[in-house]
């Protein structure tokens, strides 16, 4: 069935992608999200939502107000302790990077909380971790953003504005460091890039 002209779907939604190393194997000096879509590299709707290379399918754009990683709970703490401690990552929007920063700075606010005494003693949930505590991406509302060239009025953010993908721009999120080897007793590097926010689709 053809997309409806001049209509839109507007969802809440998550694009997510995750990339992984073998125990003992080391780690790319660059790793890249939003890459490889559905069915490239063996990659299923388990590791990613993405169906075209760095780009959303026609008509689809997105405001991506929020943005995270998510460590698998099978990784060794000491392989996460050091990957935190030697990589960055950059959102990129066509030819610009719109944030950077540590992954620590950009938490998963997804997965497994609680405690394991590896005792036959356990407290997990699927409850604590928050949208909230995830890197907001959004100018705060009432932000002065400047003067509009054109009209000469001056421009607030209205708090909801976050880093937009608009139709057929290119997009990915690169993870950038100094390789370092994943334990050879443990499980790899396990680690997934969440983008979430509003996504503008066609209607059938």
């Amino acid at each position: 069935m053809p997309i409806m002209a001049n209509t839109a779907d507007i969802v809440n939604w998550w694009l997510y992608d995750r990339n992984v190393v073998a125990a003992g194997a080391n780690t790319g000096a660059r790793i890249v999200y939003f890459n490889v879509p559905i069915g490239g590299a063996g990659k299923t709707k388990e590791d990613t939502n993405l169906e075209q290379v760095q780009r959303l399918a026609d008509p689809q754009w997105m405001n991506v107000t929020h943005i995270g990683f998510f460590f698998h709970p099978n990784m060794f703490k000491v392989d996460i302790d050091l990957f935190l401690a030697d990589y960055y990552y950059e959102f990129w929007v066509g030819q610009k990077v719109y944030i950077e920063g540590p992954l620590q700075c950009a938490p998963g606010g997804a997965g497994m909380y609680g405690f394991d005494t590896r005792n036959n003693e356990a407290g997990i949930s699927n409850g604590m971790p928050l949208l909230s505590n995830m890197m907001d991406l959004r100018l705060p509302a009432g932000a002065d953003i400047g003067t509009d060239v054109a009209s000469g009025v001056n421009v607030v953010a209205n708090g909801i504005t976050g880093i937009q993908i608009l139709q057929g721009q290119s997009f990915h999120v690169d993870v950038i460091g100094t390789p370092v080897a994943m334990n050879a007793g443990g499980t790899g590097l396990n680690l997934m890039c969440y983008l979430y926010g509003i996504l503008s689709r066609g209607v059938q």
